[in-house]
């Protein structure tokens, strides 16, 4: 299946990404221009992630990828980027969830929730 597709940043990605190298942040806007044009382009590395139905990875560069929630069709989102060594792990600190009102998809790290309840 090959065409453009949607790509949206969450806000806290945005704000994760500003904290980045320079030629990191070089990088992401090459993937987000390349991932919109065509998702599928072989370089990109789209997989799903096991035991995630909508949650995805994809090669920003050799050291980094982003983590792409699937919104449906050709849309999606990108939640956060990390380190490729760590891209996978504990994925069960996602959750993510259709609201039942707004029809909206919430993405929540529960890491990052926890340690920002504590201190």
């Amino acid at each position: 299946m090959q065409g453009e597709a949607t790509l949206r940043l969450l806000d806290k990605a945005d704000k994760e990404i500003q904290k980045l190298p320079r030629v990191v942040k070089g990088a992401i806007y090459e993937f987000q221009h390349d991932f919109r044009k065509n998702p599928d382009a072989r370089g990109l590395r789209l997989k799903q992630l096991q035991g995630h139905t909508r949650l995805y990875s994809a090669r920003i560069s050799a050291e980094y990828r982003a983590l792409l929630l699937h919104a449906g069709s050709r849309d999606y989102i990108l939640v956060a980027v990390r380190h490729r060594k760590d891209v996978y792990d504990n994925l069960d600190r996602y959750q993510y969830k259709i609201n039942d009102v707004t029809g909206a998809i919430e993405f929540v790290d529960l890491v990052s929730v926890e340690e920002n309840v504590s201190t």
